[in-house]
């Protein structure tokens, strides 16, 4: 769990550092109008506060809280993210459904390790 908390990391601090400085350069948002462009922005910078809480928990990957934490909220925020770009394209905002795919499947292997980490510490109480 710990190279996927990293790479979760990274994930999250590159795409928060292109989309909060340059999110001209996804194809998406090359000719997107100024809201379009904020809205970018604000998801960058929600997505670097993830990926430092993310490096943070690789940092401190003894504290079963800080685990804990870091599956609960990914799951949601994966999920969700994925949820919001279905919508997106379905309703013609996103030319494909590469970012719900990426979401989904990262969700997926948050819920993956938050249900070994659960069943894990349960059978060793």
């Amino acid at each position: 769990m710990k190279v996927f908390v990293l790479i979760t990391a990274v994930i999250e601090l590159l795409a928060g550092l292109v989309f909060f400085f340059a999110p001209h350069l996804i194809p998406d948002f090359a000719n997107a109008n100024p809201l379009s462009t904020t809205l970018a922005k604000m998801y960058g910078g929600a997505a670097i506060g993830l990926g430092l809480f993310a490096l943070q928990v690789w940092r401190h990957m003894r504290s079963q809280v800080m685990q804990q934490a870091f599956l609960k909220s990914f799951l949601l925020f994966h999920f969700g993210v994925s949820a919001a770009g279905y919508f997106g394209y379905s309703n013609g905002a996103f030319k494909d459904l590469s970012a719900c795919i990426l979401h989904l499947i990262l969700g997926l292997v948050t819920a993956y390790f938050l249900y070994a980490t659960r069943k894990a510490k349960t059978e060793t109480t």
